[in-house]
């Protein structure tokens, strides 16, 4: 109830005491890392933007601060609304993955290799596991299109199912999807492309208290605004 609404808020963080916040985040993270020195850290998306010293930086302070955390990989949605300049010039200088199978140029209609690779593949604790990102894909709707007139989105379901193939046959023996879709529509992406262990799903902010499975495909999602932190320990 206190972390995932304001309903008595005030009486219940005399109780519980702060939660979220990037710093509690990083000290749980290193407690993980030590523990499990293998582990992936992915970030779902929506993490430059939403406050007042981020609108004034465009976004560099988040940047300074998730570079801080070493995360093997990232996805998007918010972002984009920093404006095509800004978000190239960000990626561009990540030291860590930036990916989205489902980020095309909006011309050609082709997807943007260069800038946001569909996948990466990691080989941790001797299993090769292959990471596809997957952007939110509604973007010029539930965003302002002159911001990013260059980049198309979409679901993109038979692309997907392309990049699940190609990995597999890269040999990957776990394939991940980190989703910014919003759950429902990860579900429905399950159903339709086989083959994925994995989704992470991301945007409409479920915090899940155990996964969910749709068919082979386990489901988490990790709420939002560093709330949580979800840890998933696959044999």
């Amino acid at each position: 109830h206190y972390a995932l609404s304001s309903g008595d808020v005030a009486a219940l963080a005399g109780m519980y005491g702060r939660v979220g916040g990037l710093d509690r985040v990083a000290t749980v993270i290193n407690a993980m890392r030590a523990d499990r020195p293998d582990a992936l850290l992915l970030d779902g998306g929506d993490t430059w933007h939403g406050s007042y010293t981020c609108y004034h930086t465009a976004g560099q302070d988040m940047v300074n601060v998730m570079n801080a955390l070493k995360p093997d990989a990232m996805t998007f949605h918010w972002e984009f609304t920093l404006g095509t300049d800004r978000v190239t010039e960000l990626v561009e200088s990540l030291p860590f993955a930036a990916l989205g199978q489902n980020i095309f140029d909006a011309e050609w209609d082709e997807p943007m290799l260069d800038l946001f690779p569909p996948y990466k593949m990691f080989e941790r604790g001797g299993v090769k596991i292959a990471v596809i990102g997957q952007a939110f894909p509604y973007m010029p709707i539930a965003n302002p299109r002159w911001m990013f007139p260059e980049f198309s989105f979409g679901i993109r379901d038979e692309n997907m199912a392309a990049m699940v193939e190609e990995v597999r046959a890269a040999g990957a023996e776990c394939v991940v999807v980190l989703s910014h879709n919003g759950f429902d529509v990860d579900k429905k992406m399950a159903g339709i492309v086989p083959g994925i262990d994995v989704i992470l799903s991301g945007h409409t902010h479920d915090a899940l208290p155990e996964p969910v499975v749709v068919v082979d495909t386990i489901f988490v999602a990790s709420g939002s605004n560093c709330k949580f932190v979800c840890l998933i320990d696959l044999d």
